[in-house]
């Protein structure tokens, strides 16, 4: 050991590594070289990483802030829509069904943008926290409201109107849509964070405004002042509206961006008829007539008509932050795909070199590790024939030797397990029919024959009576009664001469009986059930493989049939010692109630009764002589 120590400090490095690098099998020496060539790729890691945040800020981030700021819109129009319908309940326009409904349109968007997010890039998730801070302050707005004046209830809406406001200020940071760099969407974004949000404030507060002017049938000065501002803002938001849909559609040409021009003349025709209907109705007459009905009308219109454009303008944004997301993507997998592409085919094509070479090897040491282990059927595919090839094929026929011995024992210890359980199982067995039953399903299943049966012989006939066979075919035969007459086919050759007949070809045998119930018989075995000399039946065995039934398959089968005729005789000694004994008792049991008459006719009615009883005959009569009779009378 100090010896190799001291040698290890004396040699160099470059030794070291010869030595080490020598002992790896083909495999780790092949990966060791692409390790060295994949070394390159470390210089791109930063660019790679750099990629991938630029498609997590600007395109996923983007994208899913684009969803979430929808969810704003809509909490932001939920609240302005309940202070809308609270004004009505207080002015005795609606009751208070529609403010319940109201409550609960609030609490619809709450649960969305609380709900649990399956994306982890979701921004909703690191948002969570605002909202809750919204929801704080809504509750008690929404609990006391019917006990608030009209400052605090103001004062409470307008607090949640800030937070909201924030909310979608901290979304567009956030999401990297307040600084996004893509002139495809840059407008896009812009109308969503600026244009859309003011719009909707700007509105109700208009509407807030006229609909007090229409309970007091007139407006303030300051009042006609503050509206006056507000359709001002939504005059130059439209027009700033009209100019980033034109810039948007000049750099842009999709699909996705081609429609908000429709929409866009659509949504200004109803603001324009909103502001108009404003001016002449509210602002330019001293006494106002226009209805609460007409102007909800009014308002509902254009509110509807501002949710459509918002959102074909955020489903634009959307797609084409998707498209940034794709082009970003398709840079980021072709930079390293080229950095990756002359690494993989070196790769390729070493690894098919070294995998020619060391395949074989590797086949034949497994297949060598798995015979070892007692998997005989395994081979090794023989695709050359070089020094490998020629070394496959002798370590094939070493296996295939290896595995015919294995079969042949495996096929002894089967039948040596199968036998011995048959003789236990027998001993156990003195009803007859049981037993044969028993004897043909035991070796049907175990040996997977196509067909066994047992006839015993009936000595008054000389006949071979089926007693016993398989499956539905031995049920047909048995119901038939089937039978072979002693010294005819198989069956009756085996019972004659005592002894086996094997017949592994049953087409080219004369003798054979053909039986139609089973019509897929090629080969046949009968074994005499015989004691000494004395035959007491056959067992028959049928395969339907040609040459499926050997010798070691009759050895076998006569074995079990030796030990069948010692159960068939200790089940008939068996069945004539209970007859005895059962007769014996009955005679007794006559002799009991006979010695208990006390005349002879009632001795001849319980002999007569017993012995009909025993006999199962129902009527039995005694016939007396005249001279017998008179001998009775006499006594």
């Amino acid at each position: 050991m100090n010896n190799f120590i001291a040698d290890k400090k004396t040699r160099s490095p470059l030794t070291l590594v010869q030595t080490w690098f020598s002992r790896l099998t083909y495999q780790r020496k092949f990966l060791v070289i692409t390790l060295i060539f994949a070394l390159p790729l470390v210089a791109f890691f930063p660019l790679m990483a750099q990629q991938a945040a630029e498609i997590d800020r600007y395109g996923y981030k983007s994208y899913f802030g684009t969803d979430y700021l929808r969810l704003t819109q809509n909490l932001l129009n939920a609240v302005l829509n309940h202070q809308k319908v609270a004004n009505q309940y207080f002015y005795n326009q609606v009751d208070e069904s529609a403010l319940e409904q109201a409550n609960a349109n609030v609490e619809i968007v709450f649960e969305e943008m609380l709900a649990d997010r399956v994306n982890e890039r979701d921004i909703a998730l690191l948002l969570k926290a605002d909202v809750q801070i919204i929801i704080d302050k809504w509750e008690p707005l929404k609990t006391d409201i019917l006990q608030m004046n009209q400052a605090q209830r103001v004062a409470g809406y307008d607090a949640v109107i800030s937070q909201i406001l924030q909310l979608i200020e901290k979304t567009s940071q956030i999401s990297y849509l307040v600084v996004n760099p893509d002139l495809n969407t840059k407008y896009l974004s812009d109308s969503i964070l600026v244009v859309f949000p003011e719009d909707a404030t700007a509105l109700h507060s208009i509407f807030i405004l006229a609909q007090q002017g229409i309970q007091d049938r007139k407006l303030s000065q300051a009042e006609k002042v503050q509206i006056v501002i507000l359709l001002a803002q939504l005059e130059e938001n439209l027009k700033t509206l009209n100019q980033n849909l034109e810039a948007t559609q000049n750099i842009n040409q999709t699909s996705a961006v081609q429609p908000l021009g429709t929409s866009y003349q659509s949504y200004q025709t109803q603001l324009t008829t909103c502001i108009e209907s404003i001016r002449t109705q509210i602002l330019e007459t001293e006494t106002i007539t226009f209805s609460p009905q007409a102007l909800e009308t009014l308002f509902q219109e254009t509110q509807r008509a501002q949710h459509e454009m918002y959102q074909a303008i955020s489903q634009a944004l959307e797609a084409g932050i998707q498209s940034r997301i794709n082009n970003l993507s398709a840079e980021f997998y072709f930079a390293f795909g080229i950095a990756f592409l002359s690494i993989t085919i070196a790769f390729i094509i070493g690894a098919s070199v070294m995998n020619s070479i060391s395949r074989p090897l590797t086949q034949l040491t497994d297949a060598a590790y798995r015979l070892s282990n007692g998997e005989m059927g395994v081979r090794v595919p023989i695709a050359n024939q070089d020094e490998v090839g020629i070394m496959a094929k002798a370590f094939n026929q070493m296996a295939q030797e290896l595995e015919t011995n294995q079969v042949a024992l495996e096929s002894r210890a089967k039948a040596l397990t199968i036998s011995t359980e048959v003789s236990r199982r027998l001993s156990t067995i003195l009803d007859q029919s049981q037993l044969v039953s028993e004897v043909v399903e035991q070796v049907q299943s175990a040996f997977n024959y196509y067909h066994a049966h047992i006839y015993l012989l009936d000595e008054s006939t000389n006949d071979l009576v089926m007693a016993g066979g398989t499956g539905e075919v031995g049920q047909t035969m048995l119901a038939r009664g089937h039978k072979i007459s002693k010294g005819r086919g198989l069956v009756g050759r085996a019972a004659e001469t005592n002894s086996v007949v094997l017949v592994s070809d049953t087409s080219l045998n004369p003798d054979w009986l053909p039986n139609p119930l089973l019509p897929d018989t090629k080969s046949e075995v009968a074994v005499p059930i015989s004691i000494g000399n004395q035959i007491l039946g056959v067992l028959d065995v049928q395969h339907n493989v040609t040459d499926g039934l050997k010798q070691e398959d009759a050895d076998l089968l006569q074995s079990i049939s030796n030990q069948v005729a010692i159960a068939l005789r200790n089940a008939r000694s068996y069945m004539e010692i209970q007859a005895r004994a059962e007769r014996e008792a009955l005679i007794a049991s006559i002799g009991q109630k006979v010695q208990s008459a006390t005349t002879v006719e009632s001795t001849l009615q319980v002999v007569l009764r017993e012995l009909g009883r025993a006999l199962g005959v129902q009527d039995a009569r005694v016939v007396l002589k005249a001279s017998q009779l008179r001998e009775k009378n006499n006594l």
